[in-house]
């Protein structure tokens, strides 16, 4: 497996993640072949074994019974932190924001949905914002400033380090990813099939 250091820190992720959309509860779930935690527990066991050490779990409203479970959200979350500090490994939690008053408004991580416990139990809370008053004054307006950012990866806690910073993004349409500046090139992942 191969590795790449996460930004300037000593973070070591693997290039290839394992990738949870089709993990949780096929009753609650949103798809019908969605695979239980028996049928999943083999590919988190290979993916381990294997080296990959970054896990996307999209998303908890598939993993618990009710939206209004509390409990079983804090249980869990609190298992899979467990999970994750046991197995030395990153899992990235994808989780929704509950609505605001409106959708210009700029979340934090006291918006998030559920229980409180969730962003108490976790090391990090990063929120993506999209910027949609841009997005409105641009289909308003016709055109708009590009230094505004399109989004923001805002971290909003940070249990073992002090930085809690926010990070401008601007969406490359072609790509469909986001970039450190409006006009960047966007990243090319097919490397002739290399990670």
């Amino acid at each position: 497996m191969r590795y790449a250091t996460l930004g300037t820190t000593d973070i070591s992720v693997s290039r290839i993640a394992l990738g949870c959309m089709s993990y949780g509860n096929a009753l609650t779930g949103i798809h019908a072949w969605t695979l239980d935690e028996d049928a999943a527990q083999p590919f988190f066991r290979q993916a381990v074994e294997l080296g990959i050490n970054h896990v996307f779990i999209d998303s908890l409203m598939k993993c618990v019974p009710g939206e209004d479970d509390y409990n079983a959200q804090k249980m869990f979350v609190d298992e899979m932190t467990a999970v994750a500090r046991d197995h030395n490994i990153h899992i990235h939690l994808i989780h929704h924001i509950r609505k605001l008053q409106n959708e210009e408004m700029q979340p934090n991580k006291n918006d998030i949905k559920g229980t409180g416990a969730i962003a108490d139990q976790v090391d990090n809370v990063l929120l993506m914002w999209r910027n949609k008053k841009k997005e409105h004054d641009k289909q308003k307006k016709g055109s708009v400033d590009d230094k505004i950012p399109d989004a923001m990866l805002m971290c909003e806690k940070q249990r073992n380090g002090e930085a809690e910073d926010w990070f401008s993004l601007w969406y490359d349409k072609d790509s469909q990813q986001f970039t450190e500046m409006a006009g960047a090139v966007a990243m090319q992942f097919d490397q002739g099939g290399s990670f």
